[in-house]
């Protein structure tokens, strides 16, 4: 008798984690909420406008050379960051929902979205994060969908968080390059020569400086002062540069663009043709266990502080 009591017991056990297994498949009730196909059914490949907003209008276009900054200023482009926001759009959502009334969606953070983005007229509204799993609530087409979140931060981007840092654009090359105290041309033949001569690896350890500089930082608003010009001739036309400062970084200003660009001193170096600090250059003796302190040593122009203008 025991041991066919034992024997019912384990096989009700059996029913009861079996049945519990197929409740946990099949998840009776959730079909609904329940999604297998991208956000946005759009072939983001043919797209040629996108708009962001989040506190700023920011527009893009596709051009023959890829998505460029329309508003609120215009300029070259980051690739890369524009597609992460297209990204979004093929997200598979966590879930699903029939959008709640409209005096409802305020628990959503829908009455008052932080970003939008619009995709040649369709609209995604970006609202608040669900209390457990802080999924994002998006708004789109009478539905609402819940994206887990790991873009919020291109959201908030600002307009000049897309613009490329490079300072030179791609596929661009340099012609002729003339800054205080030093011209630099190309011949026919593909020589560079200098004013004062300098030696050939280094005019061309010069020009593949700039031809790969990138900014640390790009700011809106070139200072409206004179300063010293760096001018280039490439490819694509004259490229124009103000000097506002040289130390601890570089900050150069493009007033056509009205853009400030802000380079590190090592960087600043090599692009004015400065020779490198050395090692004994930046040494400071301090008495034995003292702390290193110091200020105004030539270190600081590797790793200082964004200067503000």
């Amino acid at each position: 008798m025991r041991i066919r009591g034992r024997w019912g017991i384990n096989i009700s056990l059996f029913m009861i984690v079996l049945v519990l297994g197929i409740l946990a498949v099949t998840r009776p009730g959730k079909k609904e909420g329940q999604v297998k196909s991208p956000l946005l059914a759009l072939d983001l490949a043919a797209l040629k406008t996108l708009t962001l907003e989040n506190g700023e209008h920011i527009e893009f276009e596709r051009k023959e050379s890829g998505w460029q900054l329309v508003q609120p200023f215009s300029a070259a482009v980051n690739q890369a960051r524009v597609e992460q926001l297209l990204a979004i759009a093929s997200i598979i959502p966590a879930a699903e929902y029939p959008l709640p009334e409209r005096s409802l969606q305020k628990g959503y953070g829908l009455s008052e979205p932080f970003a939008r983005l619009n995709l040649a007229g369709v609209v995604l509204d970006f609202g608040g994060t669900a209390p457990l799993d802080h999924r994002r609530y998006v708004r789109m087409n009478e539905k609402l969908y819940l994206l887990d979140d790991n873009f919020s931060h291109q959201l908030a981007s600002k307009a000049t968080d897309f613009v490329d840092k490079k300072l030179i654009p791609e596929e661009v090359t340099i012609r002729a390059l003339s800054m205080p105290g030093l011209k630099l041309s190309k011949s026919a033949e593909g020589v560079w020569a200098s004013t004062p001569v300098l030696p050939v690896d280094q005019l061309q350890d010069l020009i593949m400086q700039w031809s790969t500089a990138r900014a640390i930082e790009v700011r809106r608003g070139a200072p409206k002062v004179l300063g010293e010009k760096i001018e280039l001739e490439t490819s694509r036309g004259p490229i124009s540069f103000s000097i506002f400062q040289k130390k601890p970084e570089l900050i150069l200003g493009r007033e056509d663009l009205d853009l400030v660009f802000v380079m590190t001193g090592e960087t600043a170096r090599a692009l004015l043709n400065q020779p490198p600090v050395s090692s004994s250059q930046n040494a400071t003796a301090f008495p034995e266990g003292a702390e290193h302190q110091g200020e105004g040593s030539e270190h600081d122009d590797h790793e200082g502080p964004h200067a503000d203008e």
